[in-house]
């Protein structure tokens, strides 16, 4: 790896920000009225962008109404469409898949509960329905098109399921070895180059605690990998990703710890190679981190750079691993760390709140050797779900990364020519006739996702006056950022 690139990995940080070099290119404002929220957005690439939501009626009848709009990439309304079911259903999922939108709805029919999958062709409105009313999960959490298949994810009985419906016959086939208490589900990925179905479990009880398994299958549900990860003595593996990398070997990372500890330890990297050979390197954070009270810190192989010390313990800290990739030659890394509390708004109502410390990005070779590492801070976002907040975009030639903290998006490019980028800021303007110094609580950003090529979308939520009948009023901007 050229030390150009380890050196611009090392600067990799929020310093010397420019204003701003984000640019909005067109918006759309879409007025709510009473009883018509929630509003469902779904950026569909280069098809454009769909929205959609219940259509409640004075007259209430026994159907269910929703309403459909599609915008172009100019945020030109193209299309709208009514959709009419015949009972109460709520809208539990939706993705987009090479042309088609998927919405899955839940409702009821005889007293049995019943699953419902729209499917609309974006190019010629064409709509299809596909009813589930065998076997699916109790819970459905995970929706998402592996090729000519749909997958439902969630838990029966409190225990993990996975089940395919392939779309010639919606014939349900449950994919078998998660249905147990213990397992952990780690990470499931949609492996379009290699046609698989790829998800990684883990342990939580006694018995096998700490071991990864990877398990992958055809579009069919038939097992292609099975495969163990035995961690080493006295440690166990917790959150964790996998890829195919260089279309060769299996690359497994994540988080491990000491079997004595609370909190994680460090980080493992695992290579699993066709003819049965592996590899396994743990990398204390003790080893990651530079503690000293130095202004600098070093990548593992001497790289100078100019982060800040580290203020934070990070053993005393949860970690998730939030993205594996490969980029170029070396393959990348992303964790960040969140400590919890309990939170409630109510004596019935009461939840866990995550506050997002640090993130660590962290860049090694298929040696498992590490050749670069950076740290970003995370403060003050919080969250009441474990989600991914520092966000990667891949290019032929270069990578974004992306921080949203519902205020401002960061922004930090990296070349192919290994040339650092200042840090662009892009400053969210305020709904209009609001004063930006002024926060009331009654808008927020909803929804800020990378939609295609160089283009993003922004959502805002505005609040209507008492006196007018738009009770809220979504705000859509089309971002350019190159």
């Amino acid at each position: 790896m050229r030390k150009g690139f380890l050196f611009s990995l090392l600067l990799f940080i929020f310093l010397d920000p420019v204003y701003p070099q984000v640019d909005s290119v067109t918006s759309v404002e879409i007025p709510i009225r009473y009883n018509e929220y929630p509003f469902y957005v779904l950026p569909a690439g280069e098809d454009g962008v769909v929205f959609y939501r219940a259509k409640y009626q004075e007259n209430a009848d026994d159907y269910s109404h929703f309403e459909f709009y599609l915008y172009d990439q100019n945020l030109e309304i193209i299309w709208t469409s009514l959709l009419e079911l015949e009972y109460m259903f709520n809208v539990i999922e939706h993705a987009y898949s090479n042309g088609y939108v998927y919405i899955l709805f839940s409702g009821g029919k005889s007293f049995k509960k019943q699953l419902m999958i729209y499917r609309i062709h974006l190019p010629t409105q064409a709509i299809e329905t596909f009813e589930i009313e065998t076997f699916f999960p109790e819970v459905v959490s995970y929706f998402d098109i592996f090729k000519n298949t749909i997958v439902l994810g969630g838990r029966e009985k409190s225990k993990p399921s996975i089940v395919f419906y392939h779309l010639e016959n919606i014939r349900p086939v449950i994919l078998q070895g998660f249905y147990e208490k213990n397992i952990v589900i780690h990470d499931v990925q949609i492996d379009e180059e290699n046609e698989l179905f790829t998800v990684l479990t883990g342990y939580s009880g006694r018995n096998n605690q700490g071991f990864l398994k990877i398990r992958s299958y055809d579009e069919f549900g038939q097992p292609v990998e099975d495969t163990p990860i035995e961690p080493g003595k006295d440690l166990v593996f917790m959150r964790a990703k996998s890829i195919i990398a260089n279309n060769n070997y299996r690359l497994v990372t994540g988080i491990y710890k000491n079997n004595k500890s609370i909190n994680a330890t460090g980080i493992f990297l695992a290579a699993l190679h066709l003819d049965g050979t592996r590899k396994i390197q743990y990398y204390p954070f003790s080893d990651i981190f530079d503690r000293s009270d130095s202004t600098e810190s070093h990548s593992l192989n001497g790289q100078p750079g100019t982060i800040p010390p580290v203020m934070f313990d990070p053993d005393q800290f949860q970690w998730n691993a939030t993205e594996l990739s490969e980029f170029m030659n070396e393959n990348i890394m992303m964790l960040e760390s969140f400590s919890t509390e309990k939170g409630s708004s109510s004596i019935m109502d009461k939840s866990e709140v995550y506050r997002f410390q640090k993130a660590l990005m962290i860049v090694f070779n298929d040696d498992l050797k590490i050749r670069g590492f950076n740290e970003f801070d995370l403060r003050p976002l919080q969250s009441e779900r474990l989600n991914t907040n520092l966000k990667i975009k891949f290019y032929e030639d270069s990578l974004k990364l992306t921080l949203h903290d519902g205020h401002q998006i960061l922004r930090k490019v990296i070349h192919s020519d290994f040339i650092d980028q200042p840090l662009t800021y892009f400053q969210m303007n305020p709904p209009s006739g609001r004063d930006e110094n002024v926060s009331d609580g009654n808008n927020s950003v909803l929804l800020y996702q990378n939609w295609y090529d160089d283009f993003s979308l922004l959502l805002q939520l505005e609040a209507g006056s008492e006196r007018e009948e738009v009770q809220y009023k979504f705000v859509v901007t089309k971002l350019f950022d190159p």
